[in-house]
């Protein structure tokens, strides 16, 4: 029977001895993957064994720890015909392509009871909750900050008497004076525009006489050169 051997490590855990069959072999950081290895660089689908007629081939996928085959590293989309006594890795983990009967490995002294952690909270639906245990940062979906709380509006200023009045009254006696300059500066400016106004309509005057007397002096030329003609053709 064709199966897929991992080593034990820090990222794969005890390991394990996985059968090769119609259904593809996924090998990822993700828990839906039949082969989970909790590795940074290895991507959530890392590589997919599948059937490929009578014997087993791997596909790359994208990633940033890469896959190798006997040494060999495979770019990503690239697929491999595995053939029996293959080594593989995912990133550091290390696998063995096997294609005949299993070994029963002795089995291994129980480990001492430990005290019972508690329940972990049951993890959404989504894949990045599938995968929030990584070893790595995966980010969450960012949520908005809650709303900042409205200021608070500035304690009315205490009445300093008769001082404080005068001093308000001096500052709207300034602030009046200012916008009655502007109001002058303004009249001022209206009256140069309005002067500049008329001086354009004069000249417009001017240069419209000028162009009806060229237009009067071109038709007496006009009428001269016909002339011209005229006395020129009847000799």
């Amino acid at each position: 029977m064709a199966r897929l051997e991992v080593e034990a490590g820090e990222a794969s855990g005890d390991g394990g001895s996985f059968e090769l069959g119609a259904e593809p072999l996924q090998v990822g950081a993700s828990r839906r993957c039949q082969v989970c290895i909790r590795e940074q660089g290895v991507s959530f689908v890392h590589a997919i064994i599948t059937a490929d007629g009578d014997g087993f081939s791997v596909l790359a996928k994208p990633s940033s720890a890469g896959t190798t085959v006997n040494g060999e590293p495979l770019r990503s989309g690239a697929t491999r015909r595995l053939v029996p006594g293959d080594r593989l890795t995912f990133g550091k983990t290390s696998a063995r392509f096997v294609d005949g009967p299993a070994h029963s490995p002795a089995p291994a002294p129980a480990p001492a009871p430990a005290p019972a952690p508690a329940p972990p909270a049951a993890p959404p639906a989504s894949d990045a909750a599938d995968d929030a245990d990584l070893p790595f940062h995966v980010p969450a979906r960012l949520e908005p900050p809650p709303p900042s709380p409205p200021a608070a509006a500035p304690p009315p200023a205490p009445d300093d008497g008769l001082d404080a009045l005068l001093a308000r009254l001096a500052t709207a006696e300034g602030e009046r004076d200012v916008q009655r300059a502007l109001a002058r500066e303004l009249e001022l400016d209206a009256d140069d525009a309005r002067r500049a106004l008329a001086a354009l309509e004069a000249r417009q005057e001017t240069l419209q006489a000028e162009r009806d007397a060229l237009r009067r002096e071109v038709a007496r030329l006009g009428a001269e050169v016909r002339l011209g003609r005229r006395a020129a053709d009847a000799r």
